[in-house]
């Protein structure tokens, strides 16, 4: 969290003293993630960062879809493991992620924004429910960091997000952490490694000593938020996405008229729709999925659907791949 929020003068301060300023346990828990991108992908144009960053929400994740248990309980099952913490809203709100993905963003590229001005959605609110649907047609849920580098802009977040099971993150468990990599020419590649526990903080810890021991001469990352490649944030009205949703409503005559009227106005276009088998006047869920959709309609047509007197619970809505 320090390095995200003073980084830059971390490293100006250490500038000043003749010192250098080294961060290695900040993202990715044992893999040598800052370094790599210090030494080695800085130099090629990076089109795409997509990151597992924290191991215990990915841990969660993995126990609430391997094994059929709710979020409460994976939870459980993670502090016992020593994965989370007593208090783990931290991780479990996204915010962990958010101040993860910042630091990799000021790695690479010149563009001033804080973990608490980008998008950041967590896992508290995933069930059983979403993690069976996305393996039904093939996909896995998981929380993710992302910066996408577009000519219109950086479009930057942390949001739990649908991966086909292809995908090379989609296949990431427990307390792994992984970070995936487009770009030119380095192409594709990953990173993969424990991003949770003492041992690989510890290993990171040990790596940045041991580069103090040998006195290096050249500034380590002398370029952190000082990058020549300056960026903006891509604008609201130019992102879209497929979509996720999930209402649990009651089950009375005229819900599914009135959801779907309400992605006609946004001009939302629905790909599918399921309805669990429920009794009349009983709480059930409606899930829908949609084609590519304009991501500045959808907190609109959200906030008018839970008007309707059926919403029982916070409508969920995550994003379909990346």
């Amino acid at each position: 969290m320090a390095v995200s929020l003073a980084g830059g003068e971390l490293i100006d301060i250490a500038r000043e003293k003749g010192v250098n300023f080294y961060f290695e346990a900040s993202v990715g828990g044992g893999i040598p993630v800052i370094n790599l991108f210090n030494e080695n992908v800085k130099p090629h144009r990076i089109d795409k960062v997509v990151g597992i960053l924290n191991g215990t929400t990915n841990y969660i994740l993995t126990k609430m879809a391997d094994e059929g248990i709710e979020f409460a309980d994976a939870l459980k099952l993670a502090q016992q493991k020593g994965f989370a913490e007593p208090d783990p809203t931290f991780d479990i709100t996204g915010r962990d992620s958010a101040y993860k993905t910042t630091i990799l963003k000021d790695l690479l590229f010149n563009y001033k924004c804080g973990a608490e001005d980008i998008f950041c959605q967590g896992i508290d609110k995933i069930t059983r429910a979403d993690l069976a649907y996305a393996k039904s047609i093939g996909y896995q849920i998981k929380l993710v960091g992302y910066i996408q580098n577009y000519p219109s802009g950086l479009d930057i977040g942390v949001r739990p997000i649908f991966l086909p099971c292809g995908h090379p993150l989609a296949g990431v468990k427990n307390e792994y952490n992984a970070i995936y990599i487009e770009g030119s020419p380095i192409g594709e590649i990953m990173l993969y490694g424990r991003g949770a526990g003492a041992k690989p903080t510890t290993a990171s810890l040990i790596a940045d000593l041991l580069r103090l021991k040998r006195g290096e001469a050249n500034m380590f990352n002398n370029a952190y938020e000082h990058s020549r490649l300056k960026k903006q944030s891509m604008p609201e009205d130019m992102k879209s996405q497929s979509n996720y949703f999930r209402f649990t409503v009651l089950d009375v005559p005229g819900v599914i008229s009135k959801i779907t009227a309400a992605f006609e106005k946004y001009n939302i276009s629905i790909s599918s729709m399921k309805q669990d088998i429920s009794n009349s006047n009983e709480p059930v869920n409606v899930i829908f999925t949609t084609h590519e959709s304009k991501c500045s309609k959808i907190p609109k047509m959200i906030e008018e659907i839970k008007k309707n007197k059926f919403i029982i619970n916070e409508p969920v809505w995550f994003k379909i791949g990346i």
